[in-house]
């Protein structure tokens, strides 16, 4: 009993971070950047994403070992890991760089949200679902990113042409 209350509440915990950072994310690309609020809810966002793959990791009811979502979520906190980098060093670029990879791992906090309602909310069957699901969001995702990063930080060829 113990261990199935384990999974439930590590489940829960994971859930829980997971929406928060959703929306902490959410909330950081819909408003000003480099204001007080930016930082704060950037933090919000920094912490419920490492609580959200630190309990990714210790959940195991899929497979009942480590499998492809663990190497997911390591990956997913490699980004976050990295998109803090540039912030503590400000070399040049970090502005470029710091937004790249924060939005990628919001998208891919996305692409995962979508899988998950999918194959769990609307029962489809998990396997197609969760592959289609993350290749949509991660295509749409990344061009979007692309449209938005070349909006902020035009490339110096793009502003001479």
């Amino acid at each position: 009993m113990f261990n199935h209350l384990l999974h439930h509440t590590i489940g829960a915990l994971h859930l829980l971070s997971a929406v928060i950072a959703l929306l902490a994310g959410a909330a950081v690309l819909l408003r000003t950047k480099g204001t007080r609020f930016h930082v704060w809810t950037g933090r919000i966002y920094f912490g419920a994403m490492l609580m959200t793959n630190a309990n990714a990791l210790a959940i195991y009811e899929l497979f009942g070992r480590f499998g492809p979502f663990h190497v997911l979520a390591l990956l997913s906190l490699l980004s976050v890991l990295i998109g803090l980098v540039p912030v503590l060093r400000r070399k040049p670029g970090w502005l470029e760089r710091h937004a790249s990879y924060v939005l990628g791992s919001w998208v891919d906090l996305c692409a995962a949200a979508v899988a998950e309602i999918s194959s769990h909310l609307l029962r489809l069957p998990f396997g197609p679902t969760v592959i289609v699901s993350f290749a949509v969001v991660i295509i749409g995702g990344v061009t979007w990113m692309r449209v938005s990063l070349a909006k902020r930080f035009p490339s110096p060829a793009a502003a001479t042409t």
